[in-house]
């Protein structure tokens, strides 16, 4: 039930006797008629007004109001999305009444607000009576995303005096460090206009371990994998060490998830809350399978923990390039989702299809004769950068969507590209040659997936709304055969071929906003100036 302006005389005309005696027949001589009123046992000394003028939920510290709609009896407490669920364990009721008025029963004794409970509120003068049914009620709000004054295209680091060489690893390399600043995996801090602000806090860390990715909490916690090899490569990484910043990003970290063996920093992706549970998610070299483990807070050890019950590993069916983001619960951010603590939350994954391959039902078609100019993926384009979304790891009604609908270079690849690497086809690479990093989170009630991706000689970005998305049985061909909805359509900027893109995001309730940062770089060439920056708001407005 949506209440959306009451007719305005009705809702005078009717407000002015709500909750009132309704007056005496007054005689011609103005005495009163004798007439029995409709409380004839009320006290006239005392007020007749019996309405709710204010009323608010808090389950914990998230405030939900509420509109007491008097003609229509009902109090409207509106939730975003998801949150209504957290509605079934209030834990503090605000209300204010008419002077004098009392309310029954008491609204603190219920807990349980999707019931639809009913109070009635009697007026001081002891008779005069109004009922109330609570409901719940979807928010509705306009999302919009803008870029930050002064960043209409992204900025080159050098500008901001960061180093162009600061991406040396496949994994994402920014992260934001509190609702209004970010740091870099350079370990540089800035504020969202890109002011400098400080370096991140290393003691304690070995100077022989580099940044290999980096990821925020809900909060603002910074999380990073910290790796050590003969070069900056994934596949010749020895360690993975991770630390947290519990501080803040100034104090000196703890590390708290120590792997003197092995790869668990590519395409990491933080989720949750590092003060009581988080997940992380990465793939090992080889990217065959993806690595799923929450962290729940030990208050004794003062940092995250984890065991052999809380991690995952699956097969996605799709070995390259795989990035993951989970979404449930409801901190401030809203992104967690522990496997094995909610199987059923939120799953947002993003890869590029691979190489060309015979599942193709045009295989012979598409393989054409090696001739540059005669491949059939020339003309019906690549395969594009693919986003999966499922209700669940397992779900079997997963949903397929697209970054790629307003790419224009599809199969824009180097001449040679197709007799070294065999790309093309509708299964095969195309345009797409690098690695996804994602992060997905709600927003104003939606489920969006921000997506940093790459092709041949582009980097891209892209915010998609997954909640008003449907299937896209040709994701990454065709736009007119794309059903997916976007906030932030794909904005595709020059760049060496095969970039790494990273993205990060951050909640700042205090301004009814959200940040997303995106980081254009690259990982093999040494000295490039193309390593840039941009920032882009969200707000919302309510319908």
């Amino acid at each position: 039930m949506k209440k959306i302006l009451l007719i305005a005389a009705s809702a005078l005309m009717l407000a002015a006797v709500s909750c009132q005696k309704k007056p005496e027949p007054v005689s011609p001589s103005g005495d009163p008629s004798g007439s029995p009123t409709d409380n004839p046992s009320a006290d006239p000394a005392k007020s007749s007004e019996c309405k709710v003028l204010e009323f608010s939920l808090e389950v914990g510290a998230k405030v939900f109001p509420g509109t007491a709609y008097h003609q229509d009896k009902a109090i409207v407490v509106e939730a975003e999305g998801s949150e209504s669920e957290l509605l079934k364990a209030v834990t503090k009721v605000n209300y204010t009444l008419s002077e004098g008025a009392t309310i029954n029963p008491d609204p603190a004794g219920v807990t349980d607000y999707t019931t639809k409970p009913k109070f009635t509120v009697t007026a001081e003068d002891g008779k005069t009576t109004q009922e109330y049914t609570v409901e719940i009620e979807a928010a509705m709000y306009k999302v919009s995303i803008a870029v930050r004054a002064g960043q209409k295209d992204p900025i080159a680091v050098e500008e901001i005096g960061a180093s162009n060489d600061m991406v040396k690893y496949p994994g994402n390399q920014v992260a934001f460090v509190g609702p209004q600043l970010f740091a870099t995996s350079d370990g540089r801090v800035y504020d969202l206009d890109l002011n400098y602000k400080g370096d991140i806090n290393m003691d304690g860390i070995d100077s022989e371990l580099v940044i290999g990715s980096m990821g925020n909490d809900d909060n603002g916690i910074l999380i990073a994998a910290l790796v050590k090899g003969e070069e900056y490569k994934s596949s010749s990484t020895s360690c993975t060490y991770y630390y947290v910043w519990l501080d803040g990003w100034d104090k000196a970290p703890k590390g708290f998830y120590m792997k003197d063996e092995g790869n668990f920093a590519d395409f990491m992706n933080v989720t949750g809350d590092a003060r009581t549970r988080m997940l992380i998610t990465a793939i090992q070299a080889g990217r065959t399978a993806h690595h799923a483990w929450y962290f729940d807070y030990d208050e004794t050890l003062g940092m995250p923990q984890t065991d052999g019950d809380h991690w995952s590993a699956f097969q996605t069916g799709l070995a390259y390039n795989l990035a993951a983001s989970y979404i449930f619960g409801n901190s401030a951010g809203e992104t967690l989702c522990p496997v094995d603590a909610d199987k059923n939350g939120p799953i947002v994954w993003s890869h590029t299809l691979g190489l060309l391959s015979v599942e193709d039902p045009k295989y012979e078609e598409h393989l054409g004769d090696g001739e540059e100019q005669n491949l059939h993926w020339k003309k019906d384009g690549g395969a594009g950068s693919v986003v999966r979304f499922s209700q669940g790891k397992d779900d079997p009604a997963a949903r397929v969507l697209s970054t790629t609908d307003i790419m224009t270079l599809r199969g824009t690849v180097y001449p040679d590209a197709y007799s070294t690497l065999r790309y093309g086809g509708l299964w095969g690479f195309g345009n797409l040659s690098s690695g996804v990093n994602i992060k997905s989170f709600r927003f104003a009630g939606n489920i969006y997936a921000a997506v940093g991706h790459s092709c041949w000689q582009k980097s891209c970005a892209t915010v998609i709304d997954v909640t008003n998305s449907k299937d896209s049985q040709d994701a990454g061909t065709a736009p007119d055969g794309n059903n997916t909805s976007y906030l932030l359509r794909s904005q595709c900027y020059d760049s060496p071929f095969g970039s790494a893109v990273s993205v990060a995001y951050i909640a700042d309730p205090e301004n009814e906003s959200g940040h997303l940062v995106f980081l254009h770089g690259h990982t093999d060439i040494e000295g490039s100036d193309y390593t840039r920056i941009q920032v882009f708001d969200l707000s919302k407005k309510k319908i």
